[in-house]
């Protein structure tokens, strides 16, 4: 108990209370500053066509927006926000666009290097709380063996299924016992700081597991439509190519 207490304060691993950045200038500033450079990428795409230094620029504001979000958002949301920029990798999978297997690259890396983090936070944190803490704890490996499996699988690696598989076998485990074991952890006495915990760290990503894994194995065809796998048209780079009416060609 003794080194638990100790291993805690030593990582800060309490409540998190505050964000990295605290300034609420500085915090409004920088999300003004991404969003109209994403907002104005935007546009130019959709009315003056693909080009690299545009989809470059996007990326950047989008990545931009995402280490913002990240650094003044609280621990417990820093979850949504990377799956979002798991969802944005997929669109630029589905467009077709550059830069596409690094955004998921870094939003599934980050998102398991974040459950693990947590994963360990929740049992050392939540000593008073034991459905939290214990199922905190096994919803973050969960999220992290999904998520590498997830990689894996958009990566054509292998391992892809065995990782998946794991993920997707202890979260009907974590299914069972949300639906039993939940109504008898004293919830109402739960604090404020234990449910946004819960709703925003715990369930939250394991909404966002269910839907790919749905997706994924139940609906691959709406999947593979959804990413534009298949696609037969013509790549976004490749719109502004003429044939030369010369002889021979």
């Amino acid at each position: 108990m003794q080194f638990s207490d100790s291993y805690a304060r030593m990582a800060g691993w309490i409540e998190f209370p505050d964000v990295i950045i605290k300034s609420r200038k500085a915090k409004l500033i920088l999300r003004i500053i991404f969003s109209l450079l994403t907002v104005a990428s935007i546009l130019y795409l959709r009315f003056f066509g693909d080009s690299d230094l545009c989809v470059s620029l996007l990326t950047g504001s989008l990545i931009g927006l995402i280490v913002v979000f990240l650094l003044t958002s609280k621990y417990y949301d820093w979850a949504f926000i990377l799956f979002i920029l798991v969802f944005i990798a997929l669109c630029y999978k589905k467009m077709h666009w550059p830069y596409n297997p690094h955004l998921m690259a870094l939003g599934t890396t980050l998102l398991a290097t974040m459950s693990w983090y947590n994963a360990f936070k929740f049992l050392y944190t939540y000593q008073k709380n034991p459905f939290l803490k214990w199922f905190g704890f096994f919803s973050g490996i969960i999220i992290a063996f999904f998520m590498m499996g997830f990689l894996w699988k958009n990566e054509h690696w292998p391992g892809a299924t065995a990782l998946i598989g794991s993920g997707g076998f202890l979260f009907v485990f974590s299914v069972f016992a949300l639906a039993f074991i939940l109504p008898f952890s004293n919830y109402v006495a739960w604090s404020d700081i234990e449910r946004k915990v819960f709703f925003r760290a715990v369930l939250t990503p394991m909404l966002f597991i269910l839907i790919i894994f749905t997706l994924l194995f139940v609906f691959p065809d709406v999947y593979n439509s959804l990413t534009g796998r298949y696609a037969t048209g013509i790549p976004w780079n490749l719109w502004g190519i003429d044939l030369l009416k010369l002889e021979g060609i």
